[in-house]
């Protein structure tokens, strides 16, 4: 019988003009010296009409009007009104006779070119592009199962060799091997999708990380373990495997028998859990608001570090990177986990919710200021209050040095439930926090 263990680890419009062609009006004393002129001819250049319908003793509309004309009730964009009402969904024009029209914009206003969002125009807001769970093609032949998640389409890696190694490493000979772009890829997209929930800006693949990650995904499948420090006394030890150790999250699976390429989602998706580290640390690195880029990589095959478990599978998330993205039009307060429309697949009932405060958005050690020694928790189902318990908080630098994780009892898919944080301190203020998640 094939028996798995999978563990991870951590590292601490414009108006229009009345007027055009046809005859001049010419008017002038129809006093007569005091003859009563109504409805004789009124001259009209070289031509005549005759007497005017009853009612209307005034010009045309439509006819230009002259200084000596008296004035004449039009529409407002004939007189150099503007037609912009201000509603980004209408499309404004000048009607000559009845004035401003404001037509709905058509349905390709919006389009985004993403298959994965659904593109409506908003009255008095704008475009706007949610989110669907539609079926997709991402062009991958080495995928299955393409769909949408958070505005992404991407399918699932095939668990072959040839689709997940562009090299197939080896580690009875130290070979490292390298990951295939399609793993990459999803490796990258998966990391958007969960940034993207959160609000998270999407962050960039980082090719100049390969060798680490790629030399400390070998270290860690031939020793069969993981560890941010490897010693240099381990199997295949290099000190470019020790520095991508030392940047990225480790992700290790086991088996008694020969194990298959695990597909790069599983291991990011598993570092968002996070499940059993305590510190959550894999997932305050993903969910990092100052992280630029990611490198992928990953090793396989049997190894006698472990006479039980000898096949074992390591994937490398590098998350540490020097260069930090300017925030500065982010609109974000806060990081959360769950928060919004939230897939219960990607989330442990029984496990942390998580929350970190965005207070400085120059840098992320200006974020190390926040105290929750004096925050509030509160958290509200259909039925009223839940149970909230193993609060707790730290500084350490997973990411943002600030962030407060917690418990529910009771959760529930399909339920919608509101988070109240008070009582955050920043410097001589103090914070309030509310976000709505629903797991679906």
């Amino acid at each position: 019988m094939r028996r798995i263990l999978i563990v991870t680890f951590v590292l601490g419009v414009a108006a229009c003009g009345g007027g055009g062609g046809g005859p001049s009006l010419t008017t002038g004393d129809v006093s007569g010296g005091g003859e009563d002129l109504s409805g004789e001819d009124i001259a009209v250049g070289d031509d005549a009409i005759g007497d005017l319908p009853a009612g209307l003793d005034a010009p045309f509309p439509d006819l230009p009007v002259g200084p000596d004309t008296p004035s004449v009730d039009v529409p407002g964009c004939l007189n150099g009104g503007g037609c912009d009402d201000g509603d980004p969904c209408t499309e404004d024009s000048c009607d000559p006779v009845d004035g401003c029209v404001h037509g709905s914009v058509s349905e390709a206003h919006c389009e985004d070119g993403n298959p994965c969002t659904d593109d409506v125009c908003e009255p008095w807001v704008g475009c706007v592009h949610g989110w669907n769970e539609g079926i997709c093609d991402d062009g991958d032949g080495c995928t299955w199962g393409d769909r949408c998640r958070a505005g992404v389409c991407r399918g699932t890696l095939n668990e072959t060799n040839s689709c997940a190694y562009a090299q197939m490493p080896s580690l009875g000979v130290c070979k490292k091997g390298a990951v295939s772009a399609s793993a990459k890829a999803e490796a990258l997209a998966t990391v958007n999708q969960v940034r993207a929930l959160s609000g998270l800006p999407a962050v960039t693949y980082d090719p100049g990380g390969d060798g680490e990650v790629q030399s400390a995904a070998l270290i860690m499948a031939s020793n069969g373990a993981l560890s941010h420090f490897p010693p240099q006394n381990w199997s295949c030890w290099t000190q470019a495997g020790y520095d991508g150790a030392g940047s990225s999250n480790l992700h290790m699976s086991w088996s008694s028998a020969p194990l298959d390429p695990l597909p790069p989602s599983e291991a990011v998706v598993g570092f968002l859990v996070d499940w059993n580290v305590p510190s959550l640390g894999h997932r305050r690195w993903l969910l990092d608001p100052f992280l630029p880029a990611v490198s992928w990589g990953a090793a396989g095959g049997f190894s006698a570090a472990d006479g039980d478990w000898p096949y074992v599978w390591a994937g490398v998330l590098q998350v540490m990177k020097d260069a930090a993205p300017d925030l500065s039009n982010l609109d974000l307060d806060f990081v959360a986990c769950p928060v919004g429309d939230y897939p219960a697949e990607w989330f442990e009932t029984d496990w942390y919710l998580s929350f970190s405060a965005l207070v400085d958005k120059g840098a992320a050690w200006g974020n190390s200021d926040v105290s929750y020694g004096t925050a509030q928790i509160t958290v509200t189902g259909p039925g009223g209050a839940m149970s909230v318990y193993d609060v707790s908080h730290s500084t350490e630098y997973y990411g943002l040095p600030n962030h407060l994780q917690w418990k529910v009892a009771g959760l529930q898919a399909g339920v919608t439930y509101s988070v109240s944080i008070s009582g955050v301190k920043d410097g001589g203020q103090t914070l309030s926090y509310q976000y709505d998640f629903t797991l679906d």
